[in-house]
């Protein structure tokens, strides 16, 4: 109390007692010492609200520009991810400005020469870094935690920028997982690099990636290193991005800047929707959610990964999708789910799987249009 701590310890288990009992000793020495106790980092520990799943998914560590979701919000998810593979929400205001700076960083980023932008072409075979794919006619760069390019000269809400985003998106699927599927917490802390087992790692599986799209015209104008094999749109019948599912667990993709194009097949409606078409009201920014192949795996099929592509754009388009993907080593295990949400699995999907292992398989299987498949995943 002289210190300004105070601890409320209901029912916990052992090692989630130790947990709050150790923060709350630090929190002490700290005060003792007359330093700033510093906010949890994205990684910090979370404790349960309660025992069950009754009570919401709390967002560790997270800046109070993320907001805390209800029970509701997960059941309301799942279902929506279930009838429709998809869902859309509205962002947070300091969410949304972070979205805006992102599209304003890629618009001097892409508008430089190519010898510039393929300095930041790091390291092809993990998948990050600067592509040009002439063929589909656009450009990308990706990012992962940790793995900032020491040549671009990024702005210095861009970190920010990208956590808020990644933060975001843990709140939803820890939402969606324990509310809505009945996962125990601390399993669903794994999936998102929280809980153990935890293996440090220079670059996360989890990624930011910025696209710009471009029309025939840019495409004869741009200066490239290589002579481009340009493809016209219409040879593609438009589609810059073929129809495929993503690899992780769920993506979130905020409104595009400029064109419209993104097109998610919708189970329900059975037909394409054009969900970027309707645009945003002033003032406002939206995001579409939807799960990928390792949250197909994690729910034994009861969750079946978005179709999506992006096609029709008639201008510039710039897209800043996330996606989170599970750690390598931990266990997408279809058991943690309930049983009374998922139904009995079948057996050739009710094991549970090396999440490394599982995103391997399905990525050597697959024609990328943003990374040419020359060397294995690391």
């Amino acid at each position: 109390p002289e210190a300004g701590c105070y601890a409320v310890v209901g029912k916990m288990d052992e090692e989630e007692e130790n947990e709050v009992l150790l923060a709350v000793v630090n929190a002490f020495c700290d005060a003792d010492k007359n330093t700033e106790v510093c906010k949890p980092d994205l990684d910090a520990i979370h404790v349960s609200k309660s025992v069950g799943n009754s009570s919401a998914y709390s967002i560790p560590g997270c800046d109070a520009a993320v907001p805390q979701f209800t029970p509701e919000d997960g059941q309301s998810w799942l279902k929506a991810l279930k009838q429709h593979g998809w869902f859309r929400i509205t962002l947070p205001m300091q969410i949304a400005q972070a979205v805006q700076e992102l599209y304003d960083f890629g618009d001097r980023f892409f508008q430089q020469e190519a010898a510039i932008k393929t300095q930041v072409c790091d390291s092809r075979e993990k998948y990050f870094g600067y592509q040009h794919r002439p063929e589909y006619l656009k450009e990308l760069v990706q990012f992962r935690e940790n793995s900032w390019f020491p040549k671009l000269e990024l702005p210095t809400s861009f970190p920010n920028a990208f956590n808020y985003l990644l933060a975001l998106v843990h709140g939803l699927l820890g939402t969606i997982c324990v509310n809505g599927l009945q996962m125990d917490r601390r399993y669903v802390d794994t999936l998102l690099e929280r809980g153990e087992p935890k293996v440090a790692r220079t670059v996360t599986r989890s990624n930011l990636t910025l696209f710009h799209y471009y029309d025939k015209g840019t495409a004869e104008d741009m200066e490239v290193d290589d002579k481009p094999k340009v493809v016209t749109g219409e040879d593609l019948k438009g589609v810059s991005c073929p129809c495929h599912s993503d690899i992780g667990l769920l993506t979130i993709i905020p409104q595009s800047r400029g064109s419209t194009g993104l097109h998610i097949f919708d189970w329900t409606e059975e037909k394409w929707l054009n969900v970027e078409e309707a645009g945003d009201p002033p003032g406002s920014v939206s995001a579409v959610v939807f799960a990928g192949e390792q949250m197909g795996r994690l729910t034994g099929n009861y969750l079946v990964p978005a179709m999506h592509e992006v096609r029709g754009t008639t201008a510039d388009r710039y897209s800043c999708p996330v996606q989170v993907c599970a750690p390598p080593e931990c266990l997408l295990d279809p058991s943690q789910a309930s049983s009374s949400v998922v139904g009995t699995l079948h057996q050739d999907v009710a094991s549970a799987v090396n999440a490394g292992e599982f995103m391997q398989q399905v990525s050597s299987s697959r024609v990328s249009s943003n990374f040419p498949r020359g060397k294995p995943q690391q």
